[in-house]
């Protein structure tokens, strides 16, 4: 077991003592977090997306109370929350804090619970990577509440519970493909999630020369839910136009590339570019499971640098900052892929780098970013990790 998750665990399970006392009835969860590569923006359009687990965890204790009341204790605040429909999200909470409460809320609505709960859990998910670590905080809090509850939801009934949860907050935004690869996800590959067939494969990738790197610049993008809201509708009209010119069209996953050139006119520029984004990555993601199959690192890198250039000139929801920083990495030695990080709440991006130039790239992208903009990066390395996992008892995890 990763030792940072044993340390959270250690963490966890002082903070649940402290304030409720032993580990009688207890349950214990690991989730990672998840990072799309590609597809990316085409979930809404039953897409297909190349998504991974990564090494930054969440890690839970819980057991169930004699009363009715759901107590959470976390990193996040300084209190123990009581997770109802009273509860004030205080301004300036750290990004689970709602998602949390409305998941308690809504599994009472649903009267799928009515026992109460005393939970402690840890963090060390960086806030950047946005609908990744609400997903990663959602399925650690449902599978406490499967166990101890014995509701014996499958896989499947868990993730779609917990995206449909998730919808209540951001609408259509919410991704299936983050909550899949958080239950689903193997160590050393890449999950392939087809959202119309409800198809969800691990691609093996051997390849372990190579690591991720998340670079945070610690910027809040302003309204980030509303712009890519703002995306959805717009995707939503051009596919309704569409539709009148093609029979069988049920959304953007049915319009091939050469459709979409031949009625480049019947659409509004803006839209036009939205739609552009999801045809191509929907090819993006074809051709690089072919080239991940045939073990082309280098070719399935350029599928990932086509992207962000596409999501920034076509979606229009990167940065003048963080274009300077993928083109400074794509441009660097032993980098064979970079891209900004989708459906985050900070401008932020992440690099496929050799191991053998990770210090030396790190040093440069720095000294770069802080030359221009006077501030250095938070640094992330990051590793493919495994899903989910459930303990009964401590001892499985404090090995």
């Amino acid at each position: 077991m990763d030792e940072r998750i044993v340390d959270l665990f250690k963490e966890t399970k002082d903070k649940f003592v402290q304030l409720y006392g032993g580990i009688k009835g207890c349950r214990y969860v690991e989730c990672p977090s998840s990072l799309v590569f590609l597809g990316d923006h085409t979930h809404y359009n039953e897409g297909v997306l190349l998504s991974v687990g990564v090494n930054k965890y969440v890690t839970a204790i819980g057991r169930k109370r004699k009363d009715n009341k759901i107590l959470i204790a976390s990193n996040f605040t300084e209190e123990i929350i009581e997770a109802d429909s009273s509860y004030v999200i205080k301004p300036g909470s750290r990004l689970p804090v709602r998602y949390m409460v409305n998941l308690f809320t809504t599994l009472r609505e649903k009267e799928i619970i009515k026992n109460g709960f005393e939970i402690a859990l840890t963090s060390d998910i960086p806030d950047c990577f946005g609908l990744g670590s609400i997903a990663a905080h959602q399925m650690a809090l449902l599978k406490l509440v499967n166990s101890l509850c014995k509701l014996k939801l499958s896989r499947t009934a868990l993730i779609e519970l917990s995206g449909g949860i998730e919808k209540k907050i951001i609408g259509r935004l919410s991704n299936e493909a983050h909550h899949s690869t958080i239950v689903n996800s193997h160590n050393k590959s890449f999950l392939f999630s087809d959202l119309r067939t409800k198809v969800f494969k691990n691609i093996p990738f051997e390849n372990e020369q190579y690591e991720i790197i998340l670079l945070d610049t610690e910027k809040i993008i302003p309204d980030s839910l509303k712009m890519c809201t703002e995306r959805i509708e717009e995707c939503s009209i051009g596919s309704d136009t569409l539709k009148t010119y093609m029979w069988g069209i049920k959304s953007l996953r049915d319009i091939s590339d050469d459709f979409l050139k031949k009625k480049i006119h019947m659409l509004p520029k803006r839209v036009y570019q939205r739609i552009n984004y999801n045809v191509s990555e929907r090819n993006r993601v074809e051709t690089a499971l072919t080239n991940i199959f045939n073990n082309e690192i280098e070719e399935f890198g350029k599928c990932i640098n086509a992207s962000h250039k596409s999501i920034s000139s076509d979606y229009l929801i990167s940065s003048e900052e963080i274009d300077y920083l993928v083109n400074e990495s794509i441009a660097f030695k032993g980098v064979i892929a970079s891209k900004m990080v989708s459906c985050s709440p900070k401008r932020s991006l992440f690099a496929i780098v050799n191991k053998e130039y990770t210090d030396s790239y790190l040093k440069y992208i720095n000294d770069k970013y802080y030359k221009k903009y006077e501030k250095y990066l938070s640094i992330y390395k990051l590793n493919i990790a495994s899903g989910a996992k459930l303990f009964k008892h401590l001892n499985e995890v404090l090995v």
